[in-house]
């Protein structure tokens, strides 16, 4: 399965999150129940980690649910003049699969956050 291509922008300090439902090819959602979810932030492929999401499962995983946070202590370590990368892995014991991928920008803000 290819990943999606989904690009995310968010401003130095802010708290980042999204919330996405793993459905099969006919709109059902999967029963994620046991899965882990991992999302980091990098330079590009192989570069050093510079910002992680932390994702949860909704529930007893049975709707599908997924909740990932980026939350402002992280976004603060990213500059605003760094083009990033950013992916979801799926993991769910016995396969690892790319879900999401794509550009993580940063918007500049005003406030001394």
């Amino acid at each position: 399965m290819a990943a999606v291509q989904h690009n995310i922008v968010f401003a130095t300090g802010e708290d980042f999150s999204f919330n996405l439902i793993i459905e099969d090819n006919t709109g059902t959602a999967v029963d994620i129940g046991g899965n882990t979810f991992t999302a980091e932030i990098r330079r590009a492929a192989g570069k050093p980690l510079e910002a992680s999401f932390t994702c949860t499962v909704g529930g007893d995983g049975s709707t599908g649910e997924v909740a990932c946070v980026l939350p402002a202590t992280e976004t603060s370590k990213l500059d605003e003049n760094v083009r990033y990368r950013w992916d979801l892995f799926r993991d769910t014991g016995t396969t690892k699969t790319q879900l999401i991928k794509g550009e993580a920008r940063l918007n500049w803000n005003i406030s001394n956050v």
